[in-house]
């Protein structure tokens, strides 16, 4: 990789994700809907709370898993370009 991309890893890992995006799909389909957070501007050592409505809108039966990733773009030090935050079934 060229010096400077953000995909160059870190001393003991590599930047890349362990499994890739789409990694156990569903047989059934969610809508997101309704996603608030609140404060909409987050300061230093701040704190928001963040929801959102999932609605099964497939034929089948399934559980979602929601995620919410993060970017700090000025962080003191160096973080991946998404960090998992919080998740919930």
């Amino acid at each position: 990789m060229a010096a400077g991309t953000h995909d160059e890893g870190y001393i003991d890992m590599p930047g890349t994700p362990l499994y890739p995006f789409g990694y156990g799909l569903s047989y059934t389909n969610f809508e997101y809907s309704n996603l608030r957070i609140d404060p909409l501007q987050i300061h230093a050592a701040g704190n928001a709370l963040v929801s959102v409505d999932v609605k099964n809108s497939g034929e089948s039966a399934g559980v979602e898993t929601a995620q919410l990733y993060i970017h700090e773009p000025f962080a003191p030090v160096s973080t991946p370009t998404k960090q998992l935050r919080g998740f919930r079934r």
